[in-house]
Parts: C-alpha cells; sequence; structure tokens
C-alpha cells in the first residue's frame, strides 16, 4: 500500500533507523556529501590488523611492508683498546651481515691482521693480510647467515702491502658458526695489538 505524506519532509521528521541501505540507490552519496574524516579505519573492511608496522595493501589486507632493507646495529670508535665488541644485537628476520671498516689501524710494531670473533666462536680475518702500523684498513665485508660463507672487499684503489693497487677481493672464508643466533661480535688483532684509529660499523640486511 502506497504512504501519502502531507505537509513538508526533513530530518526532524524522519525516524531513527528507518532509512537502511537498501533504500540508498546506488552512487547516491557521493564524496561531496561526506564529511571530513566521517569514516575511520575502524569503519573499513579491509583484513588483518592496522598498527604502526603495516600498510593497506591494494587487495583491502593490512600487511607489514615486505623484505629488503639495511639496518645498523652497531658503531664502534677503534681509536684505542685492544678488542671492541658490540653490545647486544638481534640477527633474527636478517640474511646477511654487512661489516665495514673506516681508516682502522693499530700502533704494534709488527703486522697484523684485523680480525672478528661471533660470540658463537671461530676467529676470521677482515681480509687475508697483516697490516702494518702506518697503514689504515678500509673494507667491506659481507657474510651470509644461512651458509656462514663471507667475503672481504677492499676499494680498488686503495693500496695493500705485497698486492696489487687494483686488487679486490680481500678475503673468501667460511664460518659455520655465524648464523643468527649471534648476539655479539668482537673485533680485534691477531697478535693482540693496540686500536689508534678508525671506526667499524655492523649492519643487518633482510
Amino acid at each position: 500500500m502506497a504512504t501519502t505524506i502531507n505537509g513538508s519532509t526533513g530530518a526532524s521528521q524522519i525516524q531513527d533507523d528507518t532509512v537502511t541501505t537498501a533504500k540508498v540507490n546506488d552512487s547516491q552519496i557521493t564524496n561531496a556529501l561526506m564529511a571530513d574524516d566521517a569514516i575511520g579505519i575502524a569503519e573499513l573492511s579491509a583484513t588483518g590488523t592496522a598498527s604502526s608496522s603495516t600498510f593497506l595493501r591494494g587487495d583491502n589486507a593490512w600487511a607489514a611492508p615486505g623484505g629488503g632493507g639495511m639496518t645498523l646495529l652497531s658503531t664502534l670508535t677503534t681509536t684505542s683498546g685492544e678488542s671492541h665488541t658490540t653490545g647486544t644485537i638481534s640477527l633474527t628476520g636478517f640474511k646477511f651481515v654487512l661489516i665495514t671498516t673506516q681508516q682502522v689501524s693499530h700502533s704494534s710494531g709488527t703486522s697484523q691482521a684485523l680480525q672478528f670473533t661471533p660470540n658463537t666462536g671461530g676467529a676470521y680475518g677482515l681480509g687475508n693480510y697483516s697490516i702494518p702500523s702506518s697503514f689504515r684498513w678500509t673494507s667491506f665485508s659481507n657474510i651470509e647467515l644461512a651458509t656462514g660463507t663471507y667475503t672481504a672487499f677492499l676499494p680498488n684503489d686503495m693500496a695493500v702491502p705485497s698486492q696489487p693497487v687494483a686488487f679486490l677481493s680481500g678475503g673468501l672464508g667460511n664460518n659455520n658458526a655465524f648464523t643468527t643466533s649471534v648476539t655479539s661480535i668482537s673485533f680485534g688483532w691477531s697478535s693482540g695489538a693496540t686500536f689508534d684509529a678508525g671506526s667499524i660499523r655492523v649492519y643487518g640486511l633482510k
């Protein structure tokens, strides 16, 4: 049966909850009719959980960003002391560890190799060279946590004692103890020399 409305109508004449979605034609409520901030996160139909570590994907799901990215885990100033150890680090979620040395040197009268030792065991060289006290060691080392394989590289314009100026690969080896269970890394010279310059940085790569 048809309903006859006498007189004018307005919002005050409409009872609460009487206009349902079934009574609103498609595309009748446009952006211009929506108040600013009227629709918040709680009104979205997306799956997952909205948080500071997630984003809304195109398939209407809240998700964490994908892999990738490098995180600085520790910076060590190597201007004194015989050894330096990172604070407690977590390698969970990382695939590689990157170690850079910047102008690191020692004050010993004998040539010595720069080494790294994870708390899980095994001392390994950051390059396969014995370094005299007058030499400033700059290098980049990459360690794959799944296998323990590591490679040390040097700038190809840095003269290395007893090696050609353009020599690039400075060391290749394997440390099966270097896994995601490592929580600290120590650095020192092969015969206990004292550091006197430079810095070391440790990064995690996803």
